[in-house]
């Protein structure tokens, strides 16, 4: 299993670098996103794998529904208020959704073994360090099919 997780993973990087574009970042601090200054939060994502169960599939293989969590970062300049705040926070969910239909209609990027991709469900945004930086995350389920038993 954790070969396909592993794919998964790097096909959602992938297909969030191709929808995000030029100067976005890989997210340093990703379990522990707290832990991200200004600099390193600037336009910047990463993925990561969350809880998974199984599901009834077809003999010989398994198969699987897991959950996957995309995190949309950025930052509003110092001593902007809550209308920049706004205008930052719609760019993130217009990114977010423009990701989860890219993940959806290749299957995290042609990942051998995704069948589909579903669930979207974005949480409400969070504001750190003096409500400079915004966090965005959306969690999506994956059901990929496993090798035989």
């Amino acid at each position: 299993m954790a070969s396909i997780v592993s794919d998964i993973v790097s096909g959602v990087r992938t297909v969030a670098s191709s929808a995000l574009g030029a100067g976005w970042q890989t997210l340093r601090n990703w379990y522990e996103i707290e832990k991200n200054d200004v600099r390193s939060a600037a336009q910047a994502y990463n993925v990561r794998p969350l809880s998974a169960i199984p599901v009834d599939g077809a003999m010989k293989f398994y198969t699987v529904d897991q959950t996957f969590e995309l995190i949309l970062t950025d930052v509003v300049a110092r001593g902007h208020g809550d209308s920049e705040r706004e205008t930052l926070l719609l760019g993130l969910y217009n990114k977010a959704d423009e990701i989860f239909k890219d993940l959806h209609n290749t299957k995290v990027n042609g990942t051998s073994g995704v069948m589909l991709v579903s669930q979207p469900s974005l949480a409400e945004p969070e504001f750190l360090d003096e409500k400079k930086i915004v966090v965005l995350r959306m969690q999506f389920v994956v059901k990929y099919r496993g090798s035989t038993l």
